[in-house]
């Protein structure tokens, strides 16, 4: 699945932005907002609220393509994120979305997060199915997937609207990370986090648009709009 997924997102024309955005005192005040409130808040739902709340602010830039000919633009930011579930012994990626992200508090898209990866096992008639379906031709597959997908109401329902995807890279020097395409209309990837000799504190990000959807003046608003809510830490003193 995560191939013929792949494949679909290279069929995109993707444009991408490399972001080095300084988070100490973003980091700082989180540790502080945990204290404060007692509630448990990772950086990474920290991360996806400022990504949402930045979509939010203008949701033309999350767009889907509803047939060939029309854009549908969602009132709210359905956020998919892959998440580790143990399933059968195993740590297996699965997707989960957190729907409306662009609403909800820090907490609650932390909590959400967490019963991703820990709550009952998803999609047990998809896992069910899987089998047969992956012995079906994988250009047959793919068609049906984009038949499907083809439908922007659908494609929300199913896959969300936007994309988040933590790839954990290790935190010595720079380190971003660069997927091979895009089958959402804007994507991000958190990479590392480095720890400066100055003691300041940066994470590299990148930002992945499909340029059949996002023009490129609107894409570098969305990621100025997007950097500086996360870089001043927006929403942690009050949400």
């Amino acid at each position: 699945m995560t191939a013929d997924w792949l494949a679909l997102g290279q069929q995109r024309h993707a444009t991408y932005a490399l972001l080095e955005v300084d988070v100490g005192s973003a980091r700082a005040a989180i540790r502080a907002r945990r204290k404060r409130t007692g509630q448990p808040l990772g950086f990474n739902a920290y991360l996806v609220a400022c990504f949402a709340r930045a979509i939010g602010a203008d949701p033309r830039v999350a767009a889907l393509r509803h047939g060939r000919r029309r854009l549908l633009v969602f009132p709210h930011v359905d956020v998919a994120m892959s998440v580790e579930h143990v399933l059968e012994g195993e740590d297996i990626p699965v997707p989960h979305v957190i729907r409306a992200a662009d609403r909800l508090s820090l907490e609650a898209i932390d909590r959400q997060i967490a019963a991703g990866a820990s709550g009952s096992a998803p999609y047990p008639l998809g896992r069910r199915l899987l089998p047969a379906w992956l012995l079906l031709p994988a250009r047959l597959r793919r068609l049906v997937m984009v038949r499907l997908l083809a439908d922007a109401r659908r494609r929300r329902r199913m896959t969300g609207t936007v994309l988040v995807s933590a790839v954990g890279l290790p935190s010595r020097g720079r380190a971003w990370a660069l997927p091979g395409g895009t089958f959402y209309p804007v994507s991000l990837v958190i990479g590392g986090i480095r720890h400066g000799d100055d003691g300041h504190e940066t994470v590299a990000l990148t930002l992945v648009f499909d340029h059949d959807t996002v023009d490129g003046a609107p894409a570098a608003r969305f990621t100025r709009r997007f950097a500086g809510l996360v870089e001043r830490g927006a929403f942690l003193d009050d949400d």
